[in-house]
């Protein structure tokens, strides 16, 4: 049976440094590992801003033997990361992407891809996705 957090189709998983101060890393990332390479996407509720949801999209990264592993280090990462922000709600929506095993250097290597099918054109899928219904806070 497959982990929860490895959706089907193209999608794998991460894995980051373990030290961490506010959910972010502290530690530099050793890429001699021969392990491959997975980042884990989890979204976040932020409490309401102006009545407003806020939500996080936030992608880690991790070494692990498969994408099971790599869930497993993602969600042990979240809950740390949700222990210094007991505020935050995290979805049970969690999805992973496989960077690989050949990476050698992680300096423009691609950590999320995602495929969208829709009927707009680039900029107004671009407006729809990415600008109307979201706001900075």
């Amino acid at each position: 049976m497959a982990a929860p957090w490895v959706p089907t189709g193209c999608w794998l998983a991460l894995h980051a440094a373990s030290g961490s101060v506010a959910g972010r890393s502290t530690q530099s990332l050793d890429i001699t590992k021969t392990m491959p390479w997975f980042t884990v996407r989890m979204i976040y509720e932020h409490p309401r801003s102006r009545g407003e949801h806020v939500f996080e999209e936030r992608i880690t990264l991790f070494q692990a033997p498969d994408a099971e592993a790599a869930g497993a280090l993602a969600l042990a990462e979240s809950e740390q990361y949700l222990a210094v922000n007991p505020s935050f709600k995290r979805s049970t929506e969690i999805a992973a992407y496989s960077i690989g095993d050949h990476v050698s250097s992680l300096d423009g290597a691609e950590v999320w891809s995602h495929l969208f099918v829709a009927s707009d054109d680039l900029e107004k899928f671009v407006r729809k996705r990415y600008k109307e219904p979201v706001r900075d806070v």
